[in-house]
């Protein structure tokens, strides 16, 4: 009888702890879905306070890859905004390569359009200034491309 308890208790204990990797492992994929880093965090928290973080292993690692990229991501679109802000033309090549090379192309799309854009105009002004080293040559006389623009 006592073995028949002990057994009893396992399987209900057993149970238990398959529900709340079944709850966890759902509240897991819906804060990955949500892409919202503060619910991510939270979720992996709440794995790691119940004690499952050895069973859950394989989840664990697919959130926390979902949120280092979405970081990675906050980063790459933050120093975009701040090369963009300070008109920094080291800065923007700098942040568009690091954003483009990380593959965001779509994720930061509109802010990648605007440094583009905008280092383009930051180069035309670059050569307008190199250019207008103290001959009579009107600047834009000497690049094809400015020329046009530059009347």
């Amino acid at each position: 009888s006592d073995k028949l308890d002990e057994a009893r208790q396992t399987i209900e204990e057993l149970e238990e702890i398959n529900k709340m990797k079944s709850f966890h492992r759902q509240k897991l994929k819906s804060a990955i879905k949500s892409q919202d880093t503060s619910l991510m965090e939270r979720a992996l928290k709440d794995v790691k306070l119940d004690g499952l973080g050895e069973d859950m292993k394989d989840e664990i690692n697919e959130l926390e890859i979902v949120l280092k990229k979405r970081y990675l991501q906050k980063r790459l679109k933050g120093n975009l905004n701040v090369a963009i802000k300070n008109l920094d033309l080291v800065r923007l090549r700098r942040a568009i390569d690091e954003a483009t090379t990380a593959g965001f192309l779509k994720e930061l799309g509109l802010e990648l359009d605007e440094a583009h854009g905008l280092l383009s105009k930051l180069e035309r002004l670059e050569l307008i200034k190199e250019s207008g080293d103290g001959t009579n040559e009107q600047p834009h006389c000497r690049n094809k491309e400015l020329h046009c623009t530059a009347r």
